[in-house]
């Protein structure tokens, strides 16, 4: 059998994704991910907290609510990222510098 979804040697692969001017475009910088409460994340929560930051903030994003949304998104975040409620909500008032909450 051959393989023939093989790229050609000095070829350019091509973007699939088309470019809206209404697409909400993020940059994470090294600085971001490496920030002292993201360390902390990762150290009490594994890389699986750290996954989780990065989605929450993607949701806040998405939402285009100023980066707000009510706790009643937690079970929605909570069932996503295959983690309780409760470990979900522990993780945002244990880092008060990354969320906040009214």
């Amino acid at each position: 059998m051959e393989n023939k979804n093989t790229q050609r040697v000095g070829t350019t692969a091509r973007r699939n994704t088309v470019n809206n001017a209404s697409e909400l475009f993020v940059r994470f910088n090294l600085s971001m991910l490496n920030a002292y409460d993201m360390v902390l994340v990762r150290e009490k929560y594994g890389i699986a907290g750290w996954g989780i930051v990065l989605y929450i903030m993607k949701c806040l994003l998405e939402r285009h609510t100023d980066c707000r949304a009510p706790l009643s998104i937690v079970p929605e975040i909570a069932y996503v990222c295959h983690k309780s409620k409760r470990t979900i909500l522990q993780l945002i008032c244990d880092f008060p510098a990354l969320f906040e909450i009214e």
